[in-house]
């Protein structure tokens, strides 16, 4: 599908009618546009659907900027106003579940509903271990070895034993899509974060997704952020961080209702 830029380097794609309500998916960490691709050919009908490499993700390249989840927002604001987007709902996954959560606390105005999934009100302690290691493997031994690690981190142990023959193509397009150096400076940013719990507030009608197997948010901080944003809360078992993939049409299925 065609990628865009923003003149400040930003890779955007954007599918579906000019007039109809506008729905933006953030991707998580080792992430592109490419991971929401079932999203779009299901709701491009309906929606006008954005798709953002976050900086430092995918082809939008770091340009040198400090990243944090204030410069990620005001990204993300920048390229609503230069899409003429005034608003949208916002469906996050990780990392992009904390961008949008920041974005629905600063401009609410901007945010019609919101999705997040992957997300806790505060990080865990077995989630920043997770992030740590990833980047320590990332500094010693390489991206292709911090993509192969990360599998079972990312993804709960009945979707890897349904797909044990595909474990290696999944890391190698893991690593193709990223970059040693923008994925170091993510991962050593991302460490920096304040919680959700002191971001969010009760705002636009909020849906909280999780993986009963998340390694690296467990449901009850997931249960909590969607307490603290006055949302709803849906736990899937047998699923891990990366409920998309694992469980994409219940995904998409919780997507659709909510935004109707």
């Amino acid at each position: 599908m065609p990628h865009h830029f923003t003149p400040d380097g930003l890779c955007y794609e954007l599918h579906g009618p000019d007039d109809a309500p506008a729905v933006v998916f953030l991707n998580g960490t080792g992430q592109t546009v490419l991971y929401w691709q079932n999203a779009v050919r299901r709701l491009r009908r309906r929606y006008r659907v954005l798709l953002y490499d976050a900086r430092g993700q995918g082809q939008s390249p770091l340009d040198g900027r400090r990243l944090d989840l204030l410069g990620h927002v005001d990204d993300l604001v920048g390229l609503l106003g230069l899409l003429d987007i005034p608003h949208a709902h916002l469906i996050g996954l990780s990392h992009g579940a904390c961008v949008a959560a920041a974005l629905a606390a600063a401009h609410r105005e901007r945010v019609d509903r919101l999705v997040l999934c992957g997300a806790g009100d505060a990080p865990a302690a077995r989630g920043i271990e997770i992030l740590q290691r990833w980047r320590l493997i990332l500094e010693q031994e390489g991206l292709a070895a911090m993509a192969r690690r990360m599998l079972p981190d990312i993804f709960g142990p009945r979707f890897l034993h349904a797909n044990a023959g595909l474990h290696e193509g999944m890391a190698r397009a893991i690593a193709r899509r990223n970059d040693a150096q923008a994925l170091a400076a993510h991962l050593a940013a991302v460490l920096t974060y304040r919680p959700l719990a002191e971001i969010v507030v009760p705002g636009p009608p909020c849906l909280v997704v999780s993986g009963a197997k998340d390694a690296l948010v467990p449901p009850e901080a997931a249960r909590r952020l969607a307490d603290l944003c006055a949302g709803r809360h849906v736990c899937l078992p047998d699923i891990g961080h990366s409920v998309p993939v694992e469980s994409g049409e219940v995904f998409l299925t919780l997507v659709e209702t909510f935004l109707q």
